[in-house]
């Protein structure tokens, strides 16, 4: 955590701009992940546009601060999905 996750939390505060806040080995394996997974599912680039544009909308509702009523820590049952507020604790 000290020197893979700590970068993405050093304001105390929960900001859209922490999206981009990573350090050298999240941005690798997030992007390896996201990169194998759609070429491994042989993805049309449409719909690998559609992933960037729903993947960049969550991750910056997740930092944003605010909940909309469609999020899914509105949806997914049992506290699965914790959005920013849950994510502002972690």
């Amino acid at each position: 955590y000290k020197y893979v996750h700590a970068k993405h939390h050093t304001s105390t505060e929960v900001r859209a701009s922490d999206i981009v806040r990573l350090s050298f080995v999240e941005e690798i394996v997030d992007v390896t992940i996201s990169i194998v997974a759609l070429n491994y599912l042989r993805c049309h680039p449409i719909s690998r546009t559609i992933y960037n544009i729903i993947i960049t909308f969550m991750l910056t509702e997740l930092h944003c601060g605010f909940a909309f009523p469609w999020t899914p820590q509105f949806i997914v049952p049992f506290g699965l999905a914790t959005g920013s507020k849950g994510h502002h604790y972690h």
